[in-house]
């Protein structure tokens, strides 16, 4: 299970439309309920614009890439840099292109955010058992 938190800022262009950069932590939190350990997993830089659909839908294109250590240590063994083939996945960072649905809400006027649906391009070379990504930001 994994844990990213990020922090990004926002330039309206238009009604419409919005772009964005961002910094995120990526934070590794173990391998089950019994056996939770926290771990700094890499740190990030992303990139987005999202499109206003209406009735607080946006769609989103974004691109993310997180820089991480060397190795990767699984279950006690550590995985060779050699051991990684794809462009977008390295011992040295791992990068996303983004796309999907956002959709805002609000729970008061100091309490808003968005919950996202993305869909990761580079998924299959990177060797992830799902394309989909699920995003929650909250802003108080």
């Amino acid at each position: 299970a994994m844990l990213q938190l990020g922090a990004s800022i926002v330039y309206r262009q238009s009604p419409n439309l919005n772009a964005g950069i961002g910094v995120a932590g990526s934070f590794g939190l173990g391998q089950s309920w019994n056996e939770i350990r926290l771990s700094v997993e890499g740190v990030g830089l992303r990139s987005f614009a999202t499109w206003n659909i209406g009735w607080g839908v946006s769609a989103y294109a974004g691109y993310e890439r997180i820089f991480k250590t060397p190795t990767l240590s699984v279950s006690g063994y550590e995985v060779p840099i050699s051991t990684y083939r794809s462009p977008h996945q390295t011992a040295w960072y791992s990068e996303s292109a983004l796309f999907g649905l956002t959709k805002r809400y609000k729970i008061n006027s100091k309490q808003y955010g968005s919950f996202n649906l993305l869909y990761d391009i580079w998924w299959a070379q990177k060797g992830l058992n799902t394309p989909f990504i699920i995003r929650y930001s909250n802003t108080f």
